[in-house]
């Protein structure tokens, strides 16, 4: 799965080059409008398509926009007159997939098992999603803070009675009833650097950083209520740099608009495991480890925007988010279990998200 989710990355990437390759006549007077004065006579032929006109050149980036952005300048109102301040907030409401089928709990002596990782259903939790551009001057330019967080899925599993049981290095007879919990935190934060290329495409490249908590715990009544309590705690920091594509597919002179967004990076992942085996809410067993791998984060994007008025915009859209590479309380349990062994950490895990984006767009 991993493969197949950095190959979708690369491809998404892929294709907004090529979109970015294949610019027009238009794109190119965006960008060299002195070029516009030495367009030869045969290119006035093909204005059903672009009509070479001297009022590109005069509102190219470096001339002031009037208010409104009516000064002429047609399709390419958009592009050369973008407002100074855009500012998007809205929710993102995300699926957490289901955690790996590993085993996490034996029957003692046995090899089946009791509880594994696709017993938790995260669902669907959600966070804000708000993001900040400011643009620099009259030019291409413009700088973009984004947060999206405060999501947490939460899965609780009733598993009853089941006897003499293995859960990691912990051996316990006679339980009465063991339940357990799963719970995910994402939070991200990021800064980009925008650079308009066209009409249609958009470059961006920054820092960003994602913070990933996992717990899985069970709760096991053994002679009396909640006597024993098994917990791993991962905890997931990474930092590092995106580049990546926002893409222009649909937006004629109506209100309604359609563009995409593709992002792919390389992290580094401050990652640490704490085991805890507790009695009556004493600590009896502790351990853990810590790494710090390389990961990777994709992003795919699209959203859907009608404009209401000149400074007002209804969103919607649908997103993909994938990171690899990191510590999930999953694979901690099964680790520990399979090895015996609470001092461990496994950072190969991979986590996806997806769902729908709601929300406005404020421009000025």
């Amino acid at each position: 799965m991993k493969a197949g989710l950095q190959i979708i990355g690369v491809s998404s990437l892929a294709m907004a080059t090529s979109v970015a390759a294949a610019a027009t006549p238009l794109e190119t007077a965006l960008h060299n409008p002195e070029s516009i004065d030495s367009a030869a006579s045969t290119e006035a032929s093909q204005s059903s398509m672009i009509i070479y006109d001297r009022a590109v050149s005069e509102t190219a980036y470096s001339a002031e926009c009037t208010d409104g952005c009516d000064n002429g300048c047609g399709d390419l109102c958009g592009s050369l007159c973008a407002p100074t301040w855009k500012v998007r907030a809205g929710a993102a409401i995300l699926n957490r997939n289901r955690p790996d089928g590993v085993s996490l709990v034996r029957p003692l002596g046995g090899l089946i098992d009791i509880s594994t990782g696709n017993d938790f259903d995260m669902g669907y939790a959600g966070g804000p999603d708000v993001s900040i551009e400011r643009r620099l001057g009259n030019g291409p330019n413009s700088i973009e803070a984004r947060f999206l967080g405060g999501l947490e899925w939460n899965s609780l599993h009733q598993y009853g009675a089941m006897g003499d049981i293995q859960i990691g290095p912990i051996n316990i007879p006679l339980t009465l009833d063991v339940n357990a919990n799963y719970q995910s935190k994402l939070n991200s934060t990021e800064i980009n650097w925008r650079h308009q290329r066209s009409d249609r495409v958009t470059w961006l490249a920054g820092f960003r950083i994602i913070e990933l908590h996992e717990e899985l715990a069970y709760d096991v009544d053994f002679i009396v209520p909640n006597l024993t309590g098994v917990n791993w705690n991962t905890d997931n920091h990474l930092y590092g740099t995106q580049v990546g594509a926002d893409l222009a597919l649909w937006r004629l002179n109506a209100p309604l608009s359609i563009n995409g967004l593709f992002k792919a990076g390389i992290y580094g992942n401050d990652a640490d495991n704490d085991f805890t085996f507790d009695v009556l809410g004493n600590p009896l067993i502790d351990g853990g480890a810590n790494s710090n791998p390389v990961a990777f984060v994709g992003e795919i994007g699209l959203t859907t925007a009608y404009q209401v008025t000149p400074h007002f915009a209804l969103r919607g859209g649908y997103q993909l988010l994938w990171v690899s590479g990191v510590a999930l309380a999953a694979e901690q349990a099964q680790l520990t279990l399979n090895s015996l062994n609470q001092n461990v950490i496994d950072t190969k895990g991979d986590v996806f998200y997806h769902g729908a984006l709601v929300g406005g767009e404020f421009t000025w």
